[in-house]
């Protein structure tokens, strides 16, 4: 069974971020800063819970993946209780992600009767301990630029691993 949770209810499912690299907007969400809604599996003590964020229009997914319970009833409630929401505001797709490889294969079997694509996402990660691969280098070896509009104009440069990345 699926909850939604009304937003004086979203710290019930604080604990899920717990320890685990979540996206800041989606910890927003359930720490009240950011819009967005909470779906969970149990409402006084959720195991698993799929976050919209109206920030990154889309879900995420944080908690136990395997649960069963979630897992087996997502789709359900998702066509009859999101889907109509969203289509009334317009939402005619959206994206959902998850923490790690668990998640991902996951994803596979949960979605497997809906006409999904997987992609790859890029993530920035900043910690101040790491050494970064930039301090090793001599200012000859490479090339800092912004990329702006300008520059993916410019023929100067081979930038379709640029490009690819960022449609992507």
């Amino acid at each position: 069974m699926i909850h939604e949770l009304n937003q004086l209810q979203f710290s019930k499912a604080s604990h899920l971020l717990n320890g685990e690299l979540i996206n800041l907007e989606i910890k927003a969400v359930v720490e009240g800063y950011n819009p967005g809604w909470v779906f969970v599996d149990n409402i006084e003590n959720p195991e698993t819970a799929m976050v919209w964020s109206k920030g990154i229009k889309g879900f995420y997914f944080i908690g136990d993946a395997n649960n069963s319970d979630f897992n087996n009833n997502i789709n359900l409630y998702i066509d009859e209780e999101i889907l109509p929401r969203a289509q009334s505001r317009g939402i005619e797709s959206f994206e959902f992600s998850g923490i790690g490889q668990v998640w991902d294969e996951n994803f596979k079997s949960i979605f497997k009767n809906r006409n999904i694509r997987m992609s790859k996402q890029f993530v920035y990660k900043h910690k101040t301990t790491e050494k970064k691969v930039f301090d090793t280098l001599k200012p000859d070896d490479y090339i800092l630029k912004e990329v702006n509009e300008e520059l993916l104009k410019s023929n100067r440069y081979n930038l379709e691993f640029v490009k690819s990345a960022i449609y992507e």
